[in-house]
């Protein structure tokens, strides 16, 4: 064994050579390795809907541009769009074409359709192999256009007595303008979440009153229960909903210390958030607490926010307490011995960050990045006990939410937190005028846009542009782009048009408590990759397979499948494993000339056709996740009352005849449309084969199922009008409904200076362009005619640079006498 020693030996020393010449990665460049390899694997998007406006009536449009803002979710072919009503149920679905990082359409919002609350989803079909909450969704509301409509409120006549177990009396008024309605019918619904427990009817008394009664059920602490009233009558409707909380629902606390964690002995600012069981925010006295002593208390705001400024004990035991007047969840709040802590100081003139070192090795590395990038870097030698004040180089960094780390000697991140770089001056003025403040009806107004930077430089912009009647437009609930961009990855709880609407001291204790969605420093740092994704195939197609119903001794050739549309026929290879897949640019239609499967029926009796529905499975994921389930606040008090501005403006204007659908047959009692030509049109003013306006600029095709005003004379003058539901045309031959991609429709612009007009244009969006913008000159110029309402008008522009992709906003006022 002696004679191999010298071997061992020289390799040994080898081996000590060989490390002792290995580099060790920049710390910094090791960081932006894991963070682009994190998100390879982790992909997002950043997907905004600009819709005309979020108040509608039935039988309106909504017109919609889509904007890809950011994420690396590429190569995006079709834009999904669902409507669903306020309980999860899916009402309508479009899917649209993608073009680059933009879409645009419109849905139709059905005659048929009820007031109340609605919500509009979309995603594109490469967001179908990822998590479901990157969805976009807009709520909107649907009011009838009749100034004349039900309306109601209900209230709790009793608040002392909502206890579990104990008698809940509820007086309900009906009116109808000012006057009480007597003998309308309705009923009420008791519901725990999506579960009911009871219902009843009731009925208005000649004072135009009913009073519900009920006992309140034994619910557990953390559920409440939901009172939904509707009434009807001949179908004007009124519907109510009231969240009951009982005497023992308690409120969430939470604490957030300043990056992450307290540590003995090193200033901190303790940020408070106070919550309802319904993920509402609350307004609640909270105490810190320490041994039991009383340390301090915070009122927390309307947002549910509050803070403490602190420096730790080592061995205190901090926890938040109640306000005696209210039930809280005590919570206990560690306090670390040793590590970093980081606190920002910010003021108008200078933001700096307080680094402090309680035990911790000397050498450490900040870290500023964006949501996907690393912006900017310091490595900091802090011995332990000591602190450094560090000012942050803002004019050099991205505008928007940032986030700042420490990370030690060994990589790992000790803290972090998000803060906001919002400069004082806006990055870009998109400016719009009006040739006058003022226009008569149906007059032309002409509208100048211009974009600049902040250094006043032109900006070439491409932008959607809606002109609207004031009252339509809910600005409280209402998406704009540069809210939805700068609060794009925080996680849903975070109510949209909060940040704007914020102090900077209110914000600043928001981003303490919040971290990027899925996509922290210890989410990236501890990170190991694996294998990539297996993603789906042609999700904005068609995917299936044929299943036989018979078993085959010998294997037959395949037929192809056979697509139909009006004047078009298409073949579907099928392939040797009886798949079949057509892509998306096959499935283009107009809407009408829709696409179907045609099957005959030799084929029928031996195969049975199955689809992969991967955007329904889709939308089951959004139906039954945290998306679109909007928090309810606790209210013993409802009203369905028009806004002021919407009941002005419907005051004012014509109001469309309101249209009665009798119960009976499939089609509520009204007539069948069915062509046998298949060469049917609709005209701007909704009605079918218009004798008025053959081949007229702003007609459409139907839509089966449809509802449309009908004459059957021909020539529409004095004919008495009815309302059919259109069937489409003659088809012959077994077929199966197949996903369409609609080819958008154009926005009808009238002329009434070329072509003057007696029909009635009662439309509240007057103007909508998908894609305008300017030149490179930054300027632009459009025109359009008001219509036949009176009342406030707005113009809202929303876009991007089409350079940098940064978010752009403006808006404009004026007033038809």
């Amino acid at each position: 064994m002696r004679v191999f020693r010298p071997l061992y030996w020289l390799l040994l020393m080898a081996a000590f050579t060989v490390t002792a010449f290995v580099i060790p990665e920049n710390p910094y460049e090791k960081l932006k390795r894991q963070l682009l390899a994190y998100q390879k694997q982790n992909p997002t998007t950043c997907l905004f809907l600009h819709t005309d406006k979020n108040r509608y009536a039935p039988n309106e449009d909504v017109w919609f541009k889509a904007y890809i803002l950011s994420g690396n979710v590429i190569d995006n072919e079709v834009l999904y769009v669902r409507l669903t009503d306020q309980h999860r149920r899916i009402i309508l679905t479009e899917q649209f074409p993608v073009y680059d990082i933009r879409a645009h359409g419109d849905i139709l919002l059905p005659d048929t359709l009820k007031d109340g609350n609605y919500y509009l989803f979309a995603y594109t079909d490469r967001m179908i192999n990822f998590s479901e909450e990157d969805v976009f969704m807009q709520p909107i509301t649907v009011t009838r256009n009749s100034y004349g409509r039900l309306e109601a409120e209900a209230s709790v006549i009793d608040t002392t007595r909502m206890q579990r177990g104990e008698k809940i009396d509820i007086l309900v008024k009906v009116r109808q303008g000012e006057e009480l309605q007597r003998k309308v019918r309705g009923q009420y619904y008791l519901m725990n979440g999506d579960k009911e427990i009871k219902n009843g009817r009731i009925t208005t008394n000649d004072l135009g009153e009913a009073t519900i009664s009920f006992v309140y059920p034994p619910l557990p602490d953390d559920k409440s229960l939901q009172v939904r009233i509707r009434f009807d009558r001949e179908g004007e409707q009124a519907n109510l909903d009231l969240n009951l909380r009982h005497e023992s629902n308690p409120v969430k606390l939470q604490a957030f210390p300043e990056g992450g964690h307290l540590i003995a002995g090193a200033h901190n600012r303790l940020v408070v958030t106070a919550m309802d069981i319904n993920r509402v925010p609350v307004s609640t006295t909270v105490k810190l607490m320490n041994n039991g002593q009383e340390m301090a208390a915070v009122t927390t705001d309307k947002y549910g926010l509050g803070s403490i400024d602190l420096v730790p004990a080592l061995n205190a035991v901090y926890s938040l307490s109640e306000d005696p007047h209210k039930l809280i969840t005590p919570v206990s709040i560690p306090v670390e011995p040793s590590g970093y802590a980081l606190v920002m100081q910010q003021d108008e003139d200078a933001t700096d960050a307080m680094i402090y070192n309680r035990g911790a090795q000397a050498e450490a590395l900040l870290v500023i990045r964006t949501y996907d990038s690393l912006a900017w870097k310091m490595p900091v030698t802090i011995p332990p006990g000591k602190a450094l004040k560090v000012n942050m180089p803002l004019e050099d960094l991205p505008k928007g939410m940032l986030s700042l780390a420490i990370f030690d000697g060994s990589g790992r991140a000790v803290a972090e937190r998000l803060f906001m770089n919002k400069r004082n001056e806006d990055d870009y003025h998109v400016v719009m005028k009006t040739d006058q403040p003022s226009y008569g009806v149906r007059k032309k107004v002409t509208v100048s846009l211009n974009i600049t930077n902040r250094e006043k430089e032109p900006v070439a912009g491409n932008v959607s542009i809606a002109v609207i009647e004031r009252g339509r437009l809910d600005q409280a609930a209402y998406r704009t782009i540069l809210d939805y961009y700068d609060s794009r990855f925080l996680d849903k709880e975070v109510p949209f048009g909060v940040l704007a609407a914020m102090s900077d001291k209110t914000r600043d204790e928001l981003l303490i408590a919040k971290s990027w969605q899925r996509n922290s420093w210890n989410d990236i740092t501890s990170f190991v990759p694996g294998e990539p994704a297996t993603l789906l195939r042609n999700t904005g197609g068609i995917n299936g397979y044929l299943e036989p119903l018979t078993r085959r001794k010998k294997k037959e050739k395949l037929k192809d499948l056979v697509i139909y549309s009006k004047g078009r026929i298409g073949t579907v290879p099928v392939n040797g494993d009886y798949t079949f897949s057509i892509s998306a640019q096959s499935l283009l239609s107009y809407r009408g000339n829709e696409f179907t499967m045609v099957q005959g029926e030799e084929f029928l009796s031996k195969y049975k056709v199955h689809f992969d529905d991967y955007d329904l499975a889709y939308d089951k994921k959004i139906l039954e996740g945290a998306t679109l389930r909007v928090p309810q606040a606790f209210s013993s008090l409802a009203r369905n009352k028009l806004p002021p501005a919407l009941r002005s403006s419907l005051s004012k204007g014509i109001q469309l005849a309101e249209i009665r659908i009798n119960a009976g047959a499939e089609s509520g009692g009204l007539k069948i449309f069915r062509s046998t030509t298949c060469n049917d049109y609709v005209c701007a003013n909704n009605i079918l084969n218009c004798s008025n306006h053959i081949n007229a600029y702003g007609n459409f095709l139907p839509r089966e199922g449809a509802i449309y005003s009908y004459r059957r004379s021909a020539f529409g003058s004095g004919t008495p009008t009815e309302h059919v539901v259109y069937r489409g045309c003659g088809r012959t031959g077994n077929t199966s409904v197949i996903k369409n991609i609609s080819i958008p429709k154009q926005f009808f612009l009238p002329d009434y200076e070329k072509q003057p007009s007696y029909e009635p244009e009662l439309r509240t969006t007057i103007y909508w362009n998908p894609n305008s913008g300017t030149t490179r000159a930054g300027v632009n110029a459009f025109s359009f005619f008001t219509s036949d309402i009176r009342g406030d008008f707005i113009v809202v522009a929303q876009g991007l640079d089409v350079n940098t992709l940064a978010p752009l906003y403006g808006t404009a006022a004026f007033t038809v006498k």
